[in-house]
C-alpha cells in the first residue's frame, strides 16, 4: 500500500457509514404512507444497505493507499 488518506478519501469508509445510517433509518421507522410504501421504503433500504455493503468490500480490495488516523 501507498501513502495515507483521510478517512472521506476512502469508498469503504463512506459506503459504511451510508449502510449505518440506513440501516438507523430503518429502525426508526421511516414510512411515507403506512401498507404499500413502507415495504417499498423497507425494500429500498434493505437494496441500498446490500449495495453499500458490496460497495464497502470492493473498496477495500481495489485500496491501494492506507487510511490515516488522527487526522
Amino acid at each position: 500500500m501507498e501513502p495515507t488518506k483521510t478517512p472521506f478519501q476512502s469508498l469503504t469508509v463512506l459506503s459504511a457509514a451510508t449502510s449505518v445510517l440506513l440501516s438507523l433509518l430503518g429502525a426508526a421507522g421511516v414510512a411515507v404512507d403506512p401498507a404499500l410504501a413502507a415495504q417499498a421504503v423497507n425494500g429500498a433500504a434493505q437494496i441500498a444497505s446490500a449495495v453499500c455493503a458490496g460497495v464497502a468490500i470492493y473498496g477495500r480490495l481495489r485500496a491501494t493507499t492506507r487510511i490515516a488516523r488522527g487526522r
